[in-house]
């Protein structure tokens, strides 16, 4: 890639197992590797776990994949959002086998870059949060001792993605820091311009929010939910959101979940725990996963069926159909947000009120770019 962008040096990022590659890298290029910068890494694979934690991960990704990539996951950010966290679960298992799993988390620990990182002169910044689950800051510690030029930067939290958490923007501001870059605000705009924006650029839309951004192909939820930021506290009609200049035919109310079904969904969602625990006790991941799903498709029932105080929704045809349709279009985009913008996905989650009337509604100053 470097010999293809024809550069005859640049700063090189390493994030956790890449840091190892990184450091091997610029001690057989030290002339192409101005600058490193290594967040969340270390110097040696047996760093990051002792021999017993190692050898049980890999048997619980070999034996149940599904099981050790939400171990994986919990290592990773365990104050994930259960959305965000099934997704990456999901992303995990259709990326790689458990064979191949188990043969990277083995190659990981295997790693070794001490020789050559004894051996840089290379200005060096290294990045560790103080709490991270997954690579210790011990490890950090040792890896920036190893280095001849480095400084060791401690951020708090314990997410182990740099992008992930209230601290990335931290980190990002580190590492713009040391390699002299400054970010550019566009005349007449202020910061907050810059950060949140919700563009699209043909197919691909740019989220940008908390000073990270994010990139996600085009759907017609966004196009929904930017609308609703460009009119912000303000009440929606969802046939605006979906384009109907025809009137709508209003059916007698009815109940869209009667007082028996609301009891027994109830009801199956407390078997459906006990079952859970059951399941993970017996590492039976297909038994699991599908409990997860029923448990997901009961609670998204008893959302739809029953008002914020508990009382039965009432709905009227063609209104209600459009209000199901909208709700649940909107909430898919949010739920994609969340895979590569949890902080994002957050802040809609809690401002965006879907219903017969939608809205973006918050107290914060905050400006669009849409």
């Amino acid at each position: 890639l470097i010999d293809h962008l024809q550069l005859s040096s640049c700063a090189l990022l390493g994030i956790s197992c890449g840091g190892p590659v990184a450091l091997s890298y610029a001690q057989r290029n030290p002339d192409r590797v101005s600058q490193l910068i290594l967040v969340g890494s270390f110097v040696h694979g047996a760093d990051v776990a002792n021999p017993e934690i190692q050898g049980a991960l890999c048997s619980l990704v070999s034996a149940y994949w599904g099981l050790g990539s939400k171990v994986i996951i919990d290592l990773f950010d365990p104050d994930m959002a259960a959305d965000s966290r099934r997704a990456l679960s999901k992303v995990h298992r259709q990326s790689a086998t458990s064979d191949m799993a188990q043969a990277l988390l083995h190659l990981t620990f295997a790693m070794d870059a001490r020789g050559a990182a004894g051996q840089l002169q290379t200005p060096t910044l290294v990045i560790h949060r103080s709490k991270d689950n997954t690579v210790p800051f011990d490890a950090g510690r040792r890896l920036a001792a190893t280095l001849h030029n480095a400084q060791l930067v401690s951020i708090g939290g314990r997410a182990h993605l740099p992008w992930i958490g209230e601290e990335s923007s931290e980190i990002l501001k580190q590492i713009l820091h040391f390699t002299g870059v400054a970010l550019e605000s566009s005349a007449g705009q202020d910061d907050r311009d810059v950060d949140n924006q919700f563009t699209s650029q043909g197919d691909i839309w740019l989220l940008g929010f908390a000073g990270s951004t994010a990139h996600l192909k085009d759907s017609r939820g966004l196009h929904d939910i930017a609308f609703l930021l460009a009119h912000r506290n303000r009440d929606i009609h969802v046939k605006v959101l979906n384009g109907e200049t025809e009137s709508v035919l209003i059916q007698q109310e009815s109940p869209v979940l009667d007082k028996a079904a609301i009891r027994d969904l109830r009801q199956r969602l407390a078997e459906i725990d006990d079952e859970k625990h059951q399941a993970a006790n017996a590492a039976d991941e297909a038994a699991y996963e599908s409990l997860e799903q029923e448990q997901d498709s009961i609670t998204d029932a008893l959302r739809q069926g029953l008002s914020l105080g508990g009382r039965q929704r009432q709905f009227d045809g063609a209104t209600e159909k459009a209000r199901k349709a909208t709700s649940a279009r909107i909430r898919a985009t949010i739920k994609r947000i969340a895979a590569i913008h949890p902080e994002l996905a957050d802040h809609l989650n809690r401002t965006i009120r879907t219903g017969t009337y939608c809205g973006y509604h918050t107290e914060q100053r905050l400006d669009w770019r849409i």
